[in-house]
């Protein structure tokens, strides 16, 4: 039996979605997503075996389509100034 696959996303939301701490809750609440990291306040690195599209309806839903938010897959050209654990967050792939 093979595990189902997982992919790393980057969830980016603006402040009318919610504060850092209501966000951890839903993502926290969220058996879809299997793990997570955060190392900034508008943002969360997660594991997710569902499609970009998926989490961003399940998202949509905790939002009541209030604020902005982006979901990026980390399996693209990627830099920036970040701690190395966020780096190994988004190399493993599960």
């Amino acid at each position: 039996m093979s595990e189902t696959p997982t992919w790393n996303y980057i969830l980016i939301f603006s402040d009318s979605v919610g504060t850092r701490d209501e966000v951890k809750q839903f993502v926290d609440s969220r058996p879809e997503i299997t793990t997570w990291y955060t190392c900034m306040s508008n943002a969360f690195f997660i594991r997710s075996g569902l499609t970009a599209k998926q989490l961003t309806d399940l998202f949509s839903k905790y939002t009541n389509e209030k604020g902005r938010f982006i979901i990026l897959n980390c399996s693209t050209d990627r830099n920036g100034w970040l701690p190395q654990q966020a780096w190994d967050f988004m190399e493993n792939e599960g």
